[in-house]
């Protein structure tokens, strides 16, 4: 390890220590320990004599470590005289799911009191005893197979660190064995749960149809049902890979003819220059790892390895561009994110023009309002076409008809208010007795053929503090009421609520498509669902035609959302919707005293977009960042990290026209900003030129700036002087709206 600064204040957490040997490194590197956890208590103790050894090397006191080490004093009489603020350091303790809390809670106090705000490194080596090739080896002469270690997983357990504390480094230091452990099925376990099932057949697909070649960089997948046109080549019997990919490099190394993504890989513009290849940019071929975008560094040479030859590097010709562009959901682009993606679309829209022609948009959502202005606002174009247009009768046109609801009964709106009781009793009630009413009905003939959509209820919220609520009530409260009710009302059998889960951001993404299956089971199946509680996740994707009953706790923000979440229920049954509305909130209440006249027409109510693109708020953060974005994409001589030092040697015509491509879209978008963006990007650009001009060489971004002058700097880092806050990734978009703003002074 390199020597750091003897100034450095980096600082480090060492995960599953064992008697140091990580430790040790970066502390004789310059770093500062700031916890080593390790479960062993034997060799916890000897992190906490090494740390009394730094301790007193530090304070000048060694002598009183040679008379530990001569014997002239016992280890406890040493660990006396160390203040507890060093050993402290010292975590013996197993990690688990039980015991991180507890972990987390001892780290930060440590923080506090040191007054350190951001951890730098985070390094450690869980367990490998699986993964390696001797323990593999041993693993049949062993009484517990290696494979049932609970040790195994722990690695979980790391990510789950690096998720809390963000480090701007981390070191995972495992075998080489980690690849190939069980056939590769613990990096399968990962990558095969994006990827449930074959996108051309539908077969559900397995861990073990899942191949990591760590040799070519590449995942590839394969479907096991022989009537698959993805199966095997008919002549050879060679079987063919499904033509997916899941790692963003290998997305950028394989060039797709179809990309789906999610709006917040735009942020990547400015950071990443491989972000070339989305829209053909690339001039180069590796034999083993694929395409190479332009401006990308100097692509490594890859020796004979496993079989495979020495890799070549050829010289290609870019592709055309993306030419359709498909945005679903068009609902969910407003606001913050809204103002940020609209910005980010200069740089989209510009990479994937080809002759001077423009790509085509097709955007699609269920509520628009005023489609015109919100197509020039995001995407700057001047013509829209909307399908399908309004016909010449309300209720019946060419592409719609107004079906009474006698002949085809479709969903139902029932309004609860209930004023002089608070939210929680209302809510608990009105939870308790839907309950208990489906299940008293699914108890008699008559009804237990058609009570299955009403079976599980969806609980609607607007912020996941008010589920949170719901959660406790649905654990204990809930359960003690439909107790109550069968006893009051002499009911025959009460409700037990076996399954309650809820749909929600903290859910890691893997485990959605597993919660949806589960709502698809009948309320016959042993697993099935009781309650689902949800936050605005389930107004999107959520397509399970079997659901027929919603309490929706609060009307939400946004009439888009009031309809577009409501829907997910009645689809192939007739639905039912109760709304509970809080008495004690103007709007809430509003809306329940024009209750029967804003569902008759819940579509007049929808708003139009709140997207502001190149606002001043907006120009303070992302305006730099097409700047960056456009030049570093453009400019190969500007793609490189180490090339931002190199913006003196642009020519005036190279960054006018960068300029004039973002003010050509804001004098669409927002012509009245025109002149302050120019002065703005102009300023900016002065200030790069300023700092590259410097004895400091300038880089895009560094972590530490010691040596180095940095132009950008994420949002959730500290910042110095003359760098500029930008976002990583537009799901930081709300916090950095709210919390960031700078000014000269």
């Amino acid at each position: 390890m390199a020597k750091a600064d003897k100034q450095s204040s980096y600082n480090f957490i060492d995960l599953f220590a064992g008697a140091g040997g990580l430790s040790e490194g970066f502390i004789q590197a310059g770093f500062h320990p700031v916890a080593h956890v390790e479960m062993n208590e034997y060799a916890a103790k000897t992190l906490e004599t090494r740390s009394a050894y730094y301790y007193l090397k530090n304070s000048g006191n060694l002598a009183l470590y040679g008379k530990y080490l001569s014997g002239d004093i016992s280890r406890d009489e040493l660990m006396k005289m160390i203040p507890a603020s060093v050993t402290k350091t010292v975590i013996n303790e197993t990690l688990s799911d039980e015991t991180l809390p507890a972990v987390f809670k001892t780290i930060d106090g440590i923080m506090e009191i040191r007054g350190i705000r951001k951890i730098d490194v985070i390094v450690g080596g869980p367990p490998c005893q699986a993964y390696s090739l001797v323990g593999r080896a041993q693993s049949n002469h062993m009484e517990t197979p290696m494979e049932d270690d609970p040790r195994n997983y722990l690695y979980k357990l790391y990510a789950r660190f690096l998720k809390k504390y963000q480090p701007r480094m981390f070191v995972f230091e495992n075998v080489t064995g980690i690849e190939s452990a069980q056939g590769g099925a613990i990096w399968k376990n990962l990558l095969y749960k994006q990827l449930l099932t074959c996108p051309f057949c539908g077969k559900p697909l397995t861990k073990e149809e899942f191949y990591i070649d760590s040799d070519r960089k590449s995942v590839e997948i394969y479907c096991s049902d022989e009537h698959c046109m993805f199966y095997k080549y008919a002549k050879t019997g060679e079987r063919i890979p499904i033509p997916v990919y899941l790692v963003d490099e290998e997305i950028y190394a394989k060039c797709p003819t179809i990309i789906l993504s999610t709006v917040d890989k735009f942020a990547r513009l400015p950071w990443d220059v491989s972000t070339n290849a989305l829209f053909g940019r690339i001039d180069r071929k590796c034999s083993r790892d694929g395409y190479v975008a332009i401006g990308a560094k100097q692509h490594p040479k890859h020796r004979r390895a496993s079989g495979l030859p020495a890799a070549e590097i050829t010289q290609v010709k870019p592709f055309l561009p993306p030419e359709l562009i498909i945005q679903d959901e068009l609902h969910l682009i407003t606001g913050p994110l809204g103002t940020v993606y609209g910005a980010y679309e200069t740089i989209i829209e510009d990479m994937c023009t080809h002759d001077g022609i423009k790509p085509k948009y097709v955007v699609s959502t269920a509520t628009i309002k005023n489609a015109d202005n919100q197509a020039k606002c995001l995407y700057a174009r001047k013509t829209t076409k909307q399908f399908p247009p309004n016909g010449f009768e309300i209720g019946d046109s060419f592409f719609i008809r107004e079906i009474p609801v006698e002949e085809d009964p479709f969903r139902k709106y029932v309004g609860i208010c209930a004023p002089g009781q608070s939210v929680k009793t209302a809510l608990l009630r009105t939870y308790a007795i839907i309950l208990q009413a489906v299940y008293t009905y699914s108890l008699q003939d008559e009804y237990k053929d058609v009570i299955d959509p009403y079976y599980t209820l969806i609980g609607y919220f607007n912020s996941i503090r008010e589920l949170g609520g719901a959660v406790r009530l649905l654990q204990d409260d809930i359960p003690d009421r439909i107790k109550r009710i069968r006893k009051r009302y002499h009911l025959e059998k009460r409700r037990y609520l076996n399954k309650n889960d809820e749909i929600t951001s903290r859910m890691s993404s893997w485990k959605i498509p597993e919660k949806l299956n589960q709502l698809e089971l009948p309320y016959t199946a042993k697993n099935h669902m009781d309650t689902a509680v949800a936050t605005n996740m389930i107004a999107v994707g959520m397509d399970v035609d079997r659901l027929g009953l919603m309490v929706v706790s609060g009307q939400p923000k946004q009439n888009s959302e009031y309809i577009q979440a409501t829907s997910r229920i009645g689809r192939a049954h007739p639905g039912l919707v109760v709304t509970l509305y809080n008495a004690y909130r103007p709007r809430d209440l509003s809306h329940y005293e024009n209750f029967t006249g804003y569902h008759a027409q819940l579509y007049r109510f929808v708003e139009g977009t709140t997207a502001t693109p190149f606002s001043a708020r907006a120009r303070d953060r992302v305006l730099h960042a097409l700047v960056i974005s456009a030049i570093r994409l453009l400019y190969p001589e500007m793609a490189d990290n180490k090339d931002a030092v190199a913006i003196n040697s642009l020519s005036q015509n190279q960054i006018d026209a960068v300029k004039e491509m973002i003010l050509e879209r804001v004098k669409i978008v927002k012509p009245s900003a025109r002149a302050d963006a120019s002065e703005e990007i102009d300023k900016f650009i002065d200030e790069w030129k300023l700092l590259a001009s410097q004895d400091k060489p300038l880089r895009y971004y560094v972590v530490g700036t010691e040596k180095y002058n940095r132009l950008m700097n994420g949002y959730e880092q500290p910042h110095i002087e003359n760098e500029k806050p930008t976002l990583r990734s537009m799901r930081d978009v709300e916090s950095a709206a709210n919390m960031y703003y700078y000014t000269e002074e």
